[in-house]
């Protein structure tokens, strides 16, 4: 089994996201009331669509498909509408405290008084060079070095003070949904590329 890091020269006609979560809700016949109960931890689901190409430049998304294995390897993947948080933080950041599972807010150091993170930026959390992608859910703001930040998906494992939050190209693994992979010829135009990727955090 292998990482694939998504190639840059792709152009991406349409990404969509999606949080598939673990719930589930019962209502009871006789009161009607009803309750949600979480049984699994949330994954991310992403669908990209790569459309109308000149059969010329289908190399590199041929290869990838062919890359993956069907389901056998890992793609490396961030959000390419938000590759980068909308707020202005920057410099290095890592844990400023423990973090556990099931935690929904990060206390992270670094960056300088003021600089913000928005609601939608993406952050990175965990060592090494792919780690749990999670949304911020809050603008925040830089105060006396440090910065704390409202996440979802909660974390799902316990990571140490100083571990690194990475807010550039943030990447998760993700495996194909479908082994079968193919495209359409029309004319000259080759259509049809299509990765259904579901979340896969065990590299």
């Amino acid at each position: 089994m292998s990482i694939i890091s998504f190639p840059t020269n792709i152009w991406i006609t349409r990404m969509r996201w999606e949080q598939m979560r673990m719930d589930l809700t019962h209502t009871s016949p006789m009161s009607g009331a009803s309750q949600g109960v979480v049984y699994g931890l949330p994954r991310w689901k992403v669908n990209i669509e790569i459309d109308r190409m000149n059969e010329s430049d289908t190399g590199a998304v041929k290869a990838l498909l062919l890359k993956l294995k069907g389901q056998i390897n890992q793609l490396a993947l961030w959000d390419i509408g938000r590759p980068t948080p909308k707020g202005t933080i920057s410099g290095f950041l890592t844990l400023g405290s423990a973090a556990d599972l099931g935690d929904d807010t990060l206390t992270i150091s670094g960056g300088t008084n003021g600089q913000t993170l928005k609601a939608g930026d993406w952050l990175g959390v965990g060592e090494g060079q792919y780690q749990q992608v999670v949304m911020v859910t809050d603008d925040a703001t830089v105060s006396g070095g440090s910065i704390t930040v409202n996440i979802q998906p909660p974390l799902r494992s316990n990571h140490t003070l100083g571990s690194d939050v990475v807010y550039d190209k943030p990447k998760a693994l993700f495996r194909l949904a479908n082994s079968r992979q193919g495209w359409d010829y029309e004319g000259d135009k080759v259509t049809g590329f299509t990765l259904d990727l579901i979340e896969d955090w065990q590299a």
